[in-house]
């Protein structure tokens, strides 16, 4: 930002000149700064200072050698009493004092104040305060406030001005919001600048009000809710939590099959073959690794998938199942470190400080089903703990939306982040976008990113996911028939309150594979489609995208298309995060063979050139993390944890 000289309005007992006379006894400061930031000062009346002009100085709070002010007065022999006055932008109130005692020298301050001396008779006490990004940038004002009588002052005050050096975050969404929380909580007396492109905080959680219900536009579900740390948090901010169960049925070639062992089988089976890190035939390896003859439904199932599979995802991916497989035995096999050294010396592995990439939280003895949800949603979520980090971090957290990121630029004591918006500076930098932001290089880097980092980046991009929101007629023949379909008992109780809705799959030789949840309790259907098809759904109109939904349903469920759309209210919403600028996909992916297994963990600990880290849940190497909300807390956690270990 701009600083102009009327932004201070100072009070009246800090003149510019204390008295003047036309005697020979002269004082007037010559100059006044902040060591290593060569400046000799500003007069009070001044020119607008820009962002990175001289006397703009960047500083980290609280540690020695870093706020250090210099200053010359001459003729010291006539002057009385000097001070160093240090007010927050904008504000008269100062929040540091320090009497100059001598003509010339230095003195340090780090940001504490006990009482400050108005007159020998009145004393006001302000409060211990440290410096903060939140109340920058700060004025440092030299004046001389007592001469000797017959002493004409030339210069009665000069000033300078410093910000402290924050630590950035690019991305709020919960990736970007538990590093910065965790920067505050771990860090000695940090502040925190996170910048978000969006209007809002949340990324891909993103929860709104449409035709009535609060819908999830993206992560909805609490997977694995035993370990998933967003479920007691949830709790804790005082969300309405409950167990989701899904009835599964698979529509193969016209008949209805649940989930039963079979289905266990051929996932068995696909995990095997993922684990070589080739994209393998599933019919094959179904064929060669424990195909029951007696049993030709599993076989048949088998090939359908697999059908369905080459039909609906780009030449290049895998399924989730094979990446899984791949990167956990690659983690096993290399050490983090050694991948790390093998991308060039421009990026680093950190050596000095350690952190579990694992939360190990079994909710005691609870009884829980493997997913939850949340009635006001996973943005919701978001959007409380954001608050609340914010409430608790005062001036220490500044979060700015609707600022896009265009560049970082290293320079030899912090890192410049460009926006749209202005220049900020930065001790380091947490980059918590997506994939997609990265490989489609909509932020420069100066110097630009290794090679090697920005191959891993090719493996690692973001695939197409897009939900459908279709609402269906109470009572209707469609809502009858599928609650009839989603009727049966659940497997266990559970010691939390559990919903059980129907989740059907089509797998069929000629049709693109769309699952359907149906909400029993609202009477919403729910679709999903992924890979290409949902690529290309994103890039048209809502509607045109519930005509493709309601045509699959009706050839899965083998009626007129025409009977299926009587039952639907007309009303519908789509996802489109393959279109949006942010994002460029719905969540990461890894493609098959090779170093590709190890992309995700080699990013994860990477440090390019000393500064700058990565985030988000394309940086977890588990199989049960990356693509999820928990796995993009806890790479917050772990970049947040990376960078205070760097020691900037």
């Amino acid at each position: 930002m701009q600083i102009n000289c009327g932004d201070w309005q100072l009070l009246p007992f800090f003149p510019n000149a204390v008295q003047t006379c036309d005697q020979d006894q002269v004082a007037g400061i010559v100059k006044f700064g902040v060591v290593g930031w060569n400046h000799d000062g500003f007069l009070d009346a001044h020119p607008p200072v820009l962002d990175e002009a001289p006397g703009r100085a960047y500083i980290r709070p609280n540690r020695p050698g870093q706020l250090v002010f210099s200053w010359e007065i001459a003729g010291w022999e006539y002057v009385q009493s000097a001070e160093i006055w240090i007010f927050p932008y904008g504000q008269n109130r100062p929040v540091a004092f320090e009497v100059v005692r001598q003509a010339q020298g230095t003195i340090e301050t780090y940001g504490t104040t006990a009482g400050i001396r108005l007159t020998d008779q009145q004393r006001v006490v302000i409060p211990n305060d440290v410096y903060t990004v939140g109340g920058g940038p700060y004025l440092a004002r030299i004046s001389i406030s007592k001469v000797v009588p017959n002493t004409r002052v030339t210069v009665g005050a000069m000033r300078t001005y410093f910000e402290v050096l924050p630590m950035v975050v690019v991305g709020g969404g919960f990736a970007g919001i538990r590093a910065a929380a965790c920067i505050l909580e771990r860090g000695n007396n940090e502040s925190v600048l996170l910048l978000e492109a969006l209007d809002r905080l949340g990324g891909r959680a993103c929860t709104i009000d449409w035709q009535g219900f609060t819908i999830d536009m993206g992560c909805q579900f609490f997977q694995d809710s035993k370990t998933n740390p967003l479920v007691p948090l949830a709790r804790g901010l005082g969300q309405d939590v409950f167990g989701h169960e899904q009835k599964l049925v698979f529509q193969l070639e016209g008949e209805n099959i649940e989930k039963d062992k079979r289905w266990k089988k051929a996932e068995d089976v696909a995990i095997w073959a993922g684990s070589t890190g080739q994209d393998v035939s599933l019919s094959q390896e179904v064929a060669s690794h424990g195909a029951d003859e007696a049993d030709p439904n599993f076989l048949r199932l088998a090939l359908a998938l697999e059908a369905d599979l080459d039909e609906a995802i780009e030449p290049d991916q895998c399924t989730k199942a094979q990446e899984a497989s791949a990167e956990e035995d690659s983690a096993e096999e290399d050490s983090a470190e050694e991948d790390s050294a093998e991308v060039g010396s421009a990026v680093q592995g950190s050596s000095q400080y350690e952190s579990k990439t694992e939360e190990d939280d079994d909710r005691g003895s609870e009884e829980m089903p493997a997913n939850m949800m949340s009635s006001e949603g996973y943005g919701a979520l978001l959007q409380k703990y954001a608050a609340k980090t914010c409430a608790a971090a005062g001036g220490c957290l500044v979060v700015k939306t609707s600022c896009v990121v265009s560049s970082l630029e290293l320079t030899p004591k912090y890192v410049r982040v460009r926006t749209y918006d202005g220049v900020y500076c930065a001790a380091g930098v947490i980059l918590s976008v997506s994939t997609g932001v990265i490989r489609g290089k909509y932020i420069n880097f100066a110097p630009e990113l290794p090679g090697q980092i920005e191959q891993l980046f090719e493996y690692v991009p973001m695939g197409h996911y897009k939900k459908v929101f279709l609402p269906i007629k109470k009572a209707s023949e469609l809502d009858k028939y599928l609650r009839k379909l989603g009727t049966g008992s659940r497997r266990q109780e559970w010691s939390v309150p559990t919903q059980t809705d129907l989740s059907f799959f089509t797998l069929d030789q000629h049709l693109i594979p769309w699952k359907f949840l149906y909400r029993l309790e609202w009477c919403l259907v729910v679709a999903f489609v992924g890979g290409e098809a949902a690529g290309c759904l994103d890039g048209t109109d809502d509607r045109n995208a519930a005509r493709d939904a309601l045509s699959a349903l009706s050839l899965m469920l083998a009626w007129d298309v025409e009977r299926v759309k009587s039952c639907w209210t007309g009303q519908t919403i789509s996802t489109h995060w393959s279109q949006e600028p942010y994002f460029w996909g719905a969540y990461s992916y890894t493609r098959p063979g090779g170093v590709t297994a190890k992309a995700r963990s080699i990013l994860r600990d990477a440090v390019v050139n000393g500064r700058i880290v990565f985030a988000g849940e394309a940086m977890r190497i588990a199989k049960d993390e990356f693509a999820t909300a928990h796995g993009a807390w806890w790479s917050g956690e772990y970049a947040a944890d990376k960078l205070l270990g760097l020691g900037l």
